[in-house]
């Protein structure tokens, strides 16, 4: 690769991992209505990250 390429699976697994994290850390927490949207978009990503990651892989 040359310097300065972005390399895209390794970007998208560590985007995934951070949001997998904000998730992860408010399992058992009571929330807001709010806070449970913001919770279920951040899971609604994931998944279409890993969609991304599992095209791109070849899968």
């Amino acid at each position: 690769m040359e310097p300065g390429q972005i390399n895209a699976l390794e970007e998208l697994r560590k985007l995934r991992d951070v949001v997998q994290s904000t998730v992860d850390r408010v399992k058992g927490v009571r929330l807001k209505p709010a806070d449970r949207a913001e919770i279920e978009t951040r899971k609604m990503l994931i998944r279409e990250i890993e969609r991304d990651l599992r095209k791109l892989e070849g899968g």
